[in-house]
């Protein structure tokens, strides 16, 4: 999931400004060879039968395959682009882009969409240099209905959402929020009987809720920060995600263009690559909270039903089976706080946060060598504390 958000942070929303003002018929083939060039930098291979402009600022795409994957693809019939015009260094700014809907059926698991509508979306030109607006920069997304299980059936969905991201300007600061509405788990559809059984122990037929997510992205320094990527799920609990991290850099992000452009189909190669690019980031704060509503009485029930225990019983268990399994960390002093902190926690179900929140910056290859050498050193090399109830 971090990886998305990151992709959402770094596909930044377009400046109208960009756009000239006066209007002239652009070239359809053109506009269709530059967006396939674009995405092509995403992994993502996009052919047309077609590409024909209806002598305004519409463009018109028949036959339409995406590929997102080896050997995956989605077809469209016809995918419009809308208001069409030109922008510097041969690029172009589309008003709209409507998304069609389309069902898709595989390997037993069907999935329904039902569309979505991009707008401010900026196609990059050949002479482009700007690494950002070589990526895919868009203004905003709106999308509708999304559905997913197997037979036809439905065990996820989602009712529709939206991700919003600010002008893009050149070393300016970015800002971005999304949300997944009405999301539904229908545990029903699982194709796990011990899974479904499970959820069905804990009084959980269906879990419905909603993601939220906010966040800045300096294109300058490369700081980056996601406060909070947030998951709802009604009578469970909340789950919040933050996240500082630095060196998120035009530079870095022309690296991975360059990456996804030379190593494509060499999957290893990629991940290598990968790794050494994540060298440049640094790790300036984390932290992972859980709101509860519910959901850890729950547990606490299910597991001490599995003993033949009853709630107090089975919390005095895992208070007492806490210390030896953090003891296994290295780090007594550590260990010992975070036994209080969680065993406050059990006693009275609130919220308990894990937070790594380090005086100065991080370097993620400093992360990586002590996570190698000495996964304890972690705990004072990112300040890491445990809170609950606060």
């Amino acid at each position: 999931m971090f990886q998305t958000i990151l992709k959402t942070s770094a596909a930044t929303a377009i400046i109208s400004v960009m756009a000239t003002s006066a209007f002239a018929a652009v070239d359809a083939q053109d506009v269709l060879a530059r967006l396939a060039a674009q995405l092509e930098l995403q992994g993502l291979e996009l052919t047309a039968d077609s590409a024909v402009n209806d002598g305004s600022d519409n463009i018109l795409l028949s036959g339409v395959r995406l590929g997102v994957g080896e050997g995956e693809s989605f077809e469209f019939d016809q995918f419009a682009l809308q208001g069409v015009v030109d922008a510097p260094n041969d690029g172009y700014v589309v008003s709209r882009m409507a998304i069609p809907q389309f069902q898709s059926d595989a390997e037993g698991m069907t999935i329904n969409f039902a569309g979505a509508l991009i707008e401010g979306y900026f196609i990059a030109g050949a002479t482009e240099t700007d690494p950002l607006l070589k990526g895919t920069i868009y203004r905003r997304i709106e999308f509708g209905e999304f559905n997913i299980g197997p037979g036809g059936n439905t065990a996820f969905a989602v009712s529709g959402g939206e991700v919003n991201i600010s002008p893009y300007e050149p070393g300016g600061t970015m800002e971005f929020d999304m949300s997944f509405n009405d999301m539904t788990i229908d545990f029903s559809s699982a194709p796990n009987p011990q899974a479904k059984a499970t959820m069905s122990a804990l009084g959980y037929e269906t879990i419905s809720g909603n993601i939220t997510a906010a966040g800045t992205w300096d294109t300058d320094s490369g700081l980056t920060a996601i406060e909070p990527f947030k998951i709802s799920a009604t009578d469970a609990a909340d789950l919040s995600f933050t996240l500082k991290i630095g060196g998120y850099t035009p530079q870095l992000v022309a690296g991975m263009q360059e990456m996804q452009k030379t190593m494509k189909g060499n999957e290893q190669a990629m991940g290598m690559a990968m790794l050494g690019l994540m060298q440049q980031l640094d790790v300036q704060g984390i932290s992972i909270s859980v709101d509860d509503n519910s959901l850890t009485g729950r547990l606490i029930d299910f597991f001490g039903s599995q003993q033949g225990m009853n709630r107090e019983s089975t919390v005095a268990l895992a208070k007492g089976m806490l210390p030896i399994g953090l003891g296994q960390l290295g780090h007594p002093e550590f260990a010992a706080k975070a036994t209080a902190a969680v065993g406050q926690y059990l006693d009275d179900p609130m919220n308990l946060t894990v937070a790594a929140a380090p005086a100065a910056p991080v370097p993620m290859a400093q992360i990586m060598g002590a996570a190698t050498g000495n996964p304890a050193s972690l705990i004072d090399l990112l300040s890491v504390t445990v809170v609950a109830n606060q």
